[in-house]
C-alpha cells in the first residue's frame, strides 16, 4: 500500500472545529472517516482497537490538547488508564488510595521521580496512574504526572 497524507494546520472558530469533530464522531460510528482537501479524497476504515495519544497542557498565555488516534491489525488492548475528559470540574480532590506511591502509581509499578527547581516530576512504566492528590496535572495514558 502507498503512503498517502492529507495535513492542515490552520486557526478556526471553535464551531468550526466542533464540527470536524462531529464528522469525525459520525465516522467512527459508520466504520469509515473520509478526509477531503484540495481535490484529494482519502477512506480510513477504524479497526475495532484504535491506539489513543492525548496531551493536555496548560500555561500562563496558551493551552494545548493534542489528540492522536491511529489503528492496525496487530494492536493488544491496555487496560483503562483511568482518564476521564468532560465540561465538569470534579467536586473535590480525594485523598490517594492507600496501594499507590507517592507518584500516583500502583506502589509495585516502578516508578522514578526527579526534582528540579520546585517541581516534582513523577513517572511510571505502567498504563495505569491516578491523579486525585491536591495540585497534580491530568494524568495521561502514557502515565506522566507533575506535581507542584
Amino acid at each position: 500500500m502507498r503512503k498517502d497524507k492529507i495535513s492542515v494546520e490552520q486557526v478556526l472558530k471553535l464551531e468550526k472545529v466542533i464540527t470536524y469533530l462531529e464528522g469525525l464522531l459520525e465516522g467512527f460510528k459508520a466504520g469509515k472517516i473520509v478526509v477531503e482537501h484540495e481535490g484529494k479524497v482519502m477512506n480510513l476504515k477504524p479497526a475495532e482497537l484504535v491506539e489513543v495519544e492525548i496531551e493536555a497542557k496548560q500555561k500562563p498565555d496558551k493551552e494545548k490538547f493534542s489528540l492522536e488516534l491511529s489503528w492496525r491489525p496487530e494492536l493488544v488492548e491496555d487496560e483503562d488508564p483511568g482518564l476521564k475528559i468532560s465540561k465538569e470540574e470534579p467536586k473535590a480532590a480525594q485523598p490517594a488510595e492507600q496501594d499507590t506511591n507517592t507518584c500516583g502509581a500502583k506502589k509495585n509499578t516502578p516508578a522514578k521521580t526527579t526534582t528540579t527547581t520546585g517541581t516534582s516530576t513523577c513517572s511510571a512504566k505502567s498504563t495505569v496512574a491516578k491523579s486525585a492528590q491536591k495540585n497534580n496535572t491530568t494524568t495521561l495514558a502514557k502515565t506522566t504526572t507533575q506535581k507542584k
